[in-house]
């Protein structure tokens, strides 16, 4: 009450030079900032604030070091705290959440304490701050210094580079450092966003799900805008390959910058462990702008000796774990761009509908590029709900690398709709176990399912070159009475590597239209065991070529060609090189059901039988 020479609050601390409280000694007693029912606000003139002892929200507060900046400083004493009540009158509730707004222009935020460990704030908002935003600016703490932070806690949102404009985004970079015990941002069901390149110099976890319930509405965005590549920081000679794990509940996970490819920045493993929403990679064709949205066309991963997967998004196979709302790959509006996910030899696992608005490779093969670490082992694993379909009219390609690890598809792909068939689909530079339809039919809380279809409007390539498969299961389901379709439309379809039919299976290049159809040399096909299923193809105006034997070890059951204009050939050579993938006779073809070659048109490009010498 004015004039009554007593206590109220303060709404404003204005400077032309520096603000340090605490300049030689923490302030052991704390430092309590009320501006009542207002706000109190810090400001100097392109100068330092220095804050040196824990500090007490009692109000929103906001520290503006001008345009032309100065640094805002929380020293490794500073933890930020809301608070209930006045120092003068003290209560024992913990309900306020206060917020805190910082403007550094081209200086620098630095945070070296933990936030709202004891009573949340409510929103947390860096406006500007171009020289950078620090969150633990040493491993260990120093008194009255620097020091690691590993708990960002809000009940409002955190918003790092608020804005859409070029002076919004954090271009000194955003640093994350919870030093080994790793740093984590919790939200009640508030936004979090980050608007500047992002470096990992610890493991981080962000979490807008408090309560990491499947059944609750809890949750909300998580956002890298167009500026914000993630980086883990660079170790020396190699990344220190520190990991990202993001729950964003029922919202979404959206990435517009690319993830892992500074030097030696690849992230050890990113991990979604929920968004029911969807997670985007690349939520924009192009450059929306400063703070918007982009493509991404790089994720680069080594493992962090934890975690299974270096790349899983939507963590377990609990039914709830799915990423209902989608997983969206878009690398660019131009059609030679890819995106290419990469690991070192580590797994990638997907479990959500898949849309690729742009071209898609994932190797797990490092980064050298096709033909490079073929004795990588990571495995590609498709859940049953990880559809795949190419954005509707795009027709976007497909590779896939595992080195001698194995791929596993359980959903269908090319289904969504008559336009969203992906283009080309090709395995290389892998000598596993390729499986399409892990497991006879779907279950509840399992990730593996059949597969019935394969549409495509491009070549399929299994086994490309003369890198062979070992193993390719087709399964649509248990046995002769389920099939597996395969059709392109008028592309041909080349299959490398031992064939297993765990169901029947139809392979169609279009009934009347051109496409090859070819098994190799290293492409023997047989039946699942005790099954004898049934093998149709289809080649319209093309040829259907065999160059190994049928059912050799397991007889298939039927063996029908429907059409092939341009021919049929058991054995495209005398001779064969093993591994070469190219052509060599077949001296069996054993079923247990008819075989009929030509059921509706004739072969008029005639049919070759070519045992060689046997």
């Amino acid at each position: 009450t004015a004039g009554t020479g007593t206590t109220g609050p303060v709404n404003t601390v204005s400077t032309d030079d520096a603000i340090n409280i605490g300049s030689t000694n923490v302030i052991t007693g704390d430092i309590v900032l009320n501006g009542g029912a207002g706000s109190i606000l810090f400001q100097t003139t392109d100068d330092n604030v220095r804050l040196n002892g824990a500090v007490t929200l009692q109000s929103t507060a906001s520290i503006d070091t001008g345009d032309n900046g100065g640094n805002i400083t929380f020293t490794s004493d500073s933890t930020i705290d809301s608070g209930d009540g006045t120092s003068a009158a003290p209560l024992g509730t913990t309900v306020e959440r206060n917020d805190l707004f910082l403007d550094a222009g081209d200086g620098t935020v630095v945070f070296n304490a933990n936030i709202g460990d004891t009573q949340r704030l409510n929103d947390l908002t860096v406006d500007r701050a171009s020289g950078g935003v620090i969150f633990g600016a040493a491993d260990i703490a120093t008194t009255g210094a620097a020091g690691p932070v590993t708990s960002v806690a809000t009940d409002g949102a955190i918003d790092i580079g608020s804005g859409t404009t070029a002076d919004d985004v954090v271009t000194g970079g955003i640093v994350l450092n919870g030093a080994a015990t790793g740093i984590m941002f919790q939200t009640s069901s508030d936004t979090i966003r980050l608007n500047g390149p992002v470096t990992l110099n610890s493991d981080v976890t962000i979490d807008t799900d408090e309560n990491d319930a499947d059944t609750n509405a809890e949750g909300a965005n998580v956002t890298f805008t167009v500026g914000s590549t993630i980086d883990s920081q660079d170790g020396g000679a190699t990344t220190e390959a520190n990991s990202l794990t993001i729950d964003a509940g029922v919202a979404s996970v959206l990435f517009n910058g690319n993830i892992g490819t500074a030097a030696d920045g690849e992230l050890g493993a990113l991990q979604i462990a929920e968004a029911d929403s969807g997670v985007a990679f690349g939520e924009s064709d192009a450059n929306a702008g400063a703070g918007t949205t982009g493509p991404v066309t790089t994720i680069e991963l080594v493992g962090d000796g934890v975690a299974v997967n270096a790349l899983d998004i939507g963590i377990g196979n609990l039914d709830g774990d799915e990423i209902t709302g989608g997983i969206t790959f878009n690398a660019d509006l131009n059609a030679a761009d890819t995106l290419t996910v990469a690991t070192a030899g580590q797994n990638v696992r997907l479990n959500g509908p898949v849309t690729i608005n742009g071209d898609l490779t994932i190797t797990t093969n490092g980064f050298g590029g096709a033909g490079t670490s073929l004795a990588s082992d990571g495995d590609i694993f498709f859940s049953d709900v990880a559809t795949i379909d190419s954005q509707a009219t795009e027709a976007n390609d497909l590779i896939f690398r595992a080195g001698t690890g194995d791929i596993t598809f359980n959903g269908d792909i090319g289904t969504a709709a008559g336009t969203s068939r992906p283009g080309t689909f090709t395995v290389e530079d892998s000598t596993g176990t390729l499986t399409f339809g892990g497991a006879d039919a779907a279950a509840a809380n399992s990730d593996t399912a059949p597969v019935s279809t394969i549409n495509l409007d491009g070549t399929l390539n299994l086994g490309a070159e003369a890198t062979e498969l070992t193993s390719i299961v087709f399964n649509g389901g248990p046995g002769v009475g389920e099939t597996l379709s395969v059709d392109t439309t008028g592309d041909d379809i080349r299959i490398n590597g031992a064939v297993t039919l765990n169901s029947s299976v139809a392979i169609t290049t279009g009934a009347a239209a051109a496409g090859d159809v070819t098994f190799t040399n290293d492409s023997p096909i047989d039946a699942q065991v005790g099954e004898s299923n049934n093998l149709t193809l289809t080649a319209g105006t093309g040829r259907v070529l065999f160059n190994e034997d049928i059912g050799s070890v397991e007889n298939i059951g039927a063996l029908t060609i429907t059409r092939a204009d341009g021919g049929v050939i058991f054995g495209q050579a005398d001779t064969e090189t093993a591994g070469t993938g190219t052509t060599g006779p077949v001296n069996t073809v054993s079923t247990d059901d008819a075989i009929d070659i030509g059921s509706t048109n004739v072969i008029t490009g005639g049919i070759v039988l070519n045992g060689a010498a046997t």
